[in-house]
């Protein structure tokens, strides 16, 4: 914070000083022959300086003794060094201040680290002077916001998308981030947020660790997320804090085969120049970083650097290894070179302003130089199209097109590390073209097995209501202590359920029952509460139990899928049908439904003989065959009803059968008569069939 704070002061005044008007004082730098060509080079004073100090050595002498520039021009440097802790940017702003006013530089390379950069920016964009950066990645950080800025390595907002590819190939869907707590761990998180999004992923927790943090700090943070069921973690830090991280980890028990790692170029950029120790505990890391081709020029400079940088530091003691910001360190000036040949002979102008004679402190950032020519080298500089060290180097609004990254994999003490696959905008791919990445040494060792991502590391805390009523979902009871529990036998449909599902994962999950409050049970709203306060508090992290899903319910939790429905439902016994017996229509009739139709067909046969005797010779005669008559009359209603509602005299009878309806007074005899006849001519039948 208190970096910021001076980071805005120092960038303000400065501006409000170059906003004073007064008459320019122009200088011009002839375009004599042989002329030195002032470029700045803001470096820290630690190992990752040195080995880049050497490189811009071999690349100044490599394009004076080529003579690239125009009208024999040559390059000279001028060295400033900041902190070697990276935290002392204001250093690299005053750095920057001397170089603008006593050189009055044409172009500026570095600093080294993000924060440094976000001082240097504000100075380079007042006095029109283009930055070149070799090594920061810091996304927010650009030519969008800061004009005058361009970028060699590619920002970690590239990065970003190669690291979410990675976890989208696995399949994992929860990360942790880990970061160093600076401008530079803080500026990749938006965009690794927004990256890990795109692929259905997202980051559970972010853990700061702070720069300078100390063995007990980075313990304390290693405790926090060893407790974490997220087992994903993201590691954007320098090697610094990256080494006493990972080393504090493997001490902890981090290193098992439930975890996995993945470093960002940070770390991963400088695996080459880590110890023995710092490798061994990294075993099964994953990483991603630019991928720097190989090529003819590539090992020419590797052959000269490694000796020139023994000869020159051997007495410290620095180990003798490049790492890919040397490679940008060579491309950046090589780069200069040729935006200047095509610059020409022009000369160039720097006008200072007077110094403001209300300015009674007489402030160093006062009468800064600006650079006439500044935006004319800065389109020079923004259309480099050529090949370096590091590959294709093609500008395209500050930044370098084309990023291709290499995923590496850690593979433990004495074995170092090797690349297995590589991404670009296409997606993930391999050194055969293929589209699976090679086979993986996971933390622990194990190469076949991919780790779930996920662990836990407590028994999940089930809450179950309490069922007075129907035990049958659902049986709790107390045991000896007088404690509700569920019983390990017979403990109910729902709990028996639950327990065959855990059994067919393929990992163990420890779980421990709760009976929910055992006051309120029988409540209204039970049920309700229950569920709000697995949403609601800490105490449990699910529920088991005969819960119907409701809409208002599913706002606090997510329900499973239903495995038992409820409703009105017909239960039935289930019997052998026996669809050839002939006389099967006959089983819906009961013995009571028989004798109620015999009862039926009695009754109407009376009620008829009684309306008909009188008026019907038909319903006379002795009484067998009154008796035969009705009984006849009453079966033959279900066959013969129409005609034998004709020989039926009474119009009430009419009524009765109710068959063919009231017939008039002066029909009725006639059809008494055809009745009758017929009647005598069926018994006449019958008595000669006897005979």
């Amino acid at each position: 914070m208190a970096i910021s704070i001076l980071k805005f002061f120092v960038s303000q005044l400065l501006l409000c000083l170059l906003n004073f008007y007064g008459k320019d004082v122009r200088k011009a730098v002839a375009a004599e022959v042989g002329r030195p060509i002032n470029i700045g080079v803001i470096l820290d004073n630690d190992w990752y300086g040195i080995v880049a100090k050497v490189a811009f050595e071999i690349a100044r002498e490599d394009v004076n003794k080529e003579n690239k520039l125009p009208n024999s021009s040559r390059l000279e440097f001028h060295f400033r060094f900041s902190e070697s802790d990276g935290q002392n940017a204001v250093m690299a702003a005053f750095a920057a201040v001397d170089l603008l006013k006593k050189h009055e530089v044409v172009a500026i390379i570095g600093p080294q680290t993000s924060q440094e950069a976000g001082f240097v920016i504000d100075l380079c964009t007042a006095s029109k002077v283009p930055m070149i950066s070799f090594s920061v990645t810091d996304p927010l950080l650009s030519a969008h916001r800061y004009p005058y800025f361009i970028r060699l390595p590619h920002s970690d907002a590239v990065q970003a998308d190669a690291i979410a590819a990675l976890v989208e190939y696995y399949g994992w869907r929860k990360v942790v981030a880990v970061y160093a707590d600076n401008d530079y761990g803080t500026g990749m998180l938006p965009f690794l947020t927004d990256s890990l999004s795109n692929v259905g992923c997202e980051i559970a927790y972010r853990s700061a660790i702070p720069a300078n943090a100390n063995t007990s700090a980075t313990r304390a943070k290693l405790s926090e997320l060893k407790e974490m069921q997220t087992r994903v973690f993201v590691v954007h830090m320098t090697p610094d804090v990256g080494a006493l991280f990972f080393s504090e980890a493997e001490k902890m028990g981090m290193m098992s085969s439930e975890y996995v790692w993945i470093i960002t170029e940070g770390l991963s950029a400088l695996l080459d120049v880590m110890n023995e120790s710092s490798i061994a505990s990294m075993e099964g890391v994953l990483g991603t970083r630019s991928y720097i081709p190989k090529s003819t020029q590539l090992l020419d400079f590797d052959r000269r650097w490694k000796p020139r940088f023994i000869a020159e530091n051997h007495p410290e003691g620095k180990p003798a290894k490049l790492n890919i910001y040397a490679y940008y360190a060579y491309d950046a000036v090589w780069m200069i070179a040729q935006a200047l040949k095509r610059f020409g002979n022009a000369e160039f102008i720097f006008s200072q302003s007077p110094t403001n004679p209300n300015d009674s402190f007489n402030s160093q950032l006062s009468n800064l130089p600006v650079f006439k020519q500044g935006e004319q080298l800065l389109q020079l500089l923004g259309n480099t199209n050529f090949r370096g060290l590091s590959g294709k180097l093609e500008i395209s609004e500050g930044e370098v097109r084309g990023a291709t990254y290499e995923i590496l994999n850690v593979l433990g003490k004495g074995k170092g590390y090797r690349p297995i696959g590589y991404w670009t905008s296409n997606g993930i791919s391999n050194s055969s073209g293929g589209s699976e990445i090679e086979n993986v040494t996971w933390p622990g060792g194990s190469t076949t097995k991919i780790p779930r991502g996920w662990a836990i590391n407590k028994p999940l805390i089930i809450a179950v209501p309490i069922k007075d009523g129907f035990p049958g979902f659902v049986v709790t009871e107390k045991n000896a202590s007088g404690v509700l529990v569920v019983p390990k036998e017979n403990p109910g449909f729902v709990i028996e359920i639950f327990r065959a599902v855990l059994k067919n994962l393929s990992y163990n999950v420890s779980y421990e029952f709760i009976p929910y409050n055992q006051n309120e049970s029988q409540l209204p709203g039970y049920y309700d509460a229950l569920i709000q306060q697995v949403s609601l508090s800490k105490k449990f992290d699910a529920a088991v139990g005969d819960f119907t899903i409701l809409a208002n319910r599913s706002m606090y939790v997510d329900f499973t899928q239903p495995y038992f429905e409820s409703g009105l439902v017909m239960v039935v016994p289930i019997k052998a049908a026996n669809p050839s017996n002939a006389w099967t229509f006959l089983k819906p009739f009961t013995a009571a439904m028989w004798c109620t139709t015999g009862a039926f067909f009695v009754f109407t046969g009376l009620v008829v003989w009684l309306l008909e005797h009188k008026v019907n010779d038909t319903f006379r005669g002795k009484p067998k065959e009154q008796v035969t008559t009705f009984l006849w009359f009453s079966f033959s209603t279900l066959f013969f009803s129409q005609s034998i509602s004709e020989g039926i005299s009474a119009r009430i009878g009419h009524v009765n059968v109710g068959a063919g309806g009231c017939r008039g007074p002066g029909k009725s005899e006639t059809s008494g008569e055809i009745f009758q006849q017929q009647y005598r001519l069926q018994q006449r039948r019958a008595a000669r069939k006897f005979e």
